[in-house]
């Protein structure tokens, strides 16, 4: 095939192609599942991890024990004890406690998907 019968300078096309064979790999790498690498197994073993969390402006810490409680009371529909129990352990006003939990239950529940 004569890239320059189709009117496209060569330099181009290779460019074109490029770009082309580039996004399929990265697509397909994207999609490629391994076990225990999906968004429910990360959130999974966060629960033996530390969680660090930004919330207006502060750094939070919670150590495993204390985000593997949390975790659970959410997923038991146990929201205001998880409220309560991000309170206990961080010293966060009830707004800020209020906000944590509500996005760790939105994370629950995409990873649950």
């Amino acid at each position: 095939m004569d890239l320059n019968n189709l009117g496209i300078p060569k330099d181009y096309a290779l460019l074109l192609m490029g770009i082309v064979f580039g996004f399929l790999v990265g697509w397909i790498a994207a999609r490629w599942r391994k076990p225990g690498l999906d968004a429910g197994a990360s959130l999974e073993s966060a629960n033996a991890q530390e969680l660090k969390l930004a919330v207006n402006g502060k750094t939070v810490s919670l150590d495993a024990s204390t985000s593997a409680e949390v975790q659970t009371l959410i997923r038991g529909d146990k929201t205001i004890e998880a409220i309560k129990a991000l309170r206990e352990a961080t010293g966060l006003g009830l707004a800020e406690a209020k906000a944590v939990a509500d996005s760790l239950a939105r994370m629950i529940k995409q990873a649950q998907r």
